[in-house]
């Protein structure tokens, strides 16, 4: 996806098309009073164009950043889930002295599930704040199975699936973009077009009130 156009780019477009029109159209080879009225029809024609594009744009940016609103607001979800699932995880459970029976195996799984609450919050903390990447539970844990809580002191497990679901439909807005051309020229160049059209209109006014003082 191309980046759009700078402020400073398109202010420099219009100050170049602004010169460019008054020196060809008004005084090399000034246009007449019929010429100008058909002059309308394109700096209106541009300015429709760069209209759209800027609706086009704010569209996108406003769609974007409630869904990154949303990952920001389920990333925190995650981060304090992580929290209170390694506080919650081993409450008195302690290492017991025999290194067999059941509360050895429960003491274990206790530990384990610790450990990946542990390596969970180093790849949130890792991630940032950007939201670009989901949580990848099978990366962060290899071949590993995620151990095992009761499904209704489990809060990490479900936090980390809605926020992935955030970042999918991010990602999916993004490609939606890539994908029609049409919305994507429009919302890169659609301020190239509102610059090129103000500067043939102040163009027009500048021809007129020439023509005007000739008569």
């Amino acid at each position: 996806m191309t980046t759009p156009l700078s402020q400073a780019a398109i202010f420099l477009i219009f100050i170049v098309a602004l010169t460019a029109f008054h020196t060809v159209l008004v005084y090399v080879r000034p246009l007449s009073a019929l010429a100008w009225k058909k002059v309308d029809y394109f700096w209106f024609s541009l300015a429709v164009i760069g209209i759209l594009g800027a609706a086009q744009a704010n569209r996108a940016s406003q769609s974007e950043l409630s869904l990154r609103t949303q990952a920001a607001a389920h990333y925190a979800h995650v981060f304090e889930a992580a929290r209170w699932d390694n506080f919650n995880t081993c409450l008195r459970v302690e290492k017991p002295s025999s290194s067999s029976g059941p509360k050895f195996e429960k003491w274990l799984a206790c530990t384990a599930r610790k450990r990946w609450v542990d390596r969970v919050t180093a790849r949130i903390i890792e991630q940032g704040t950007q939201h670009n990447q989901p949580i990848d539970l099978e990366l962060i844990m290899g071949a590993t199975s995620i151990p095992a809580k009761p499904i209704d002191q489990d809060l990490l497990t479900p936090a980390i699936m809605e926020y992935n679901k955030v970042i999918s439909a991010i990602a999916k807005v993004k490609d939606a973009a890539k994908s029609n051309w049409i919305d994507e020229f429009l919302k890169q160049y659609g301020s190239l077009f509102l610059a090129v059209a103000l500067a043939l209109r102040i163009t027009k006014v500048t021809g007129e009130i020439r023509l005007s003082r000739e008569k």
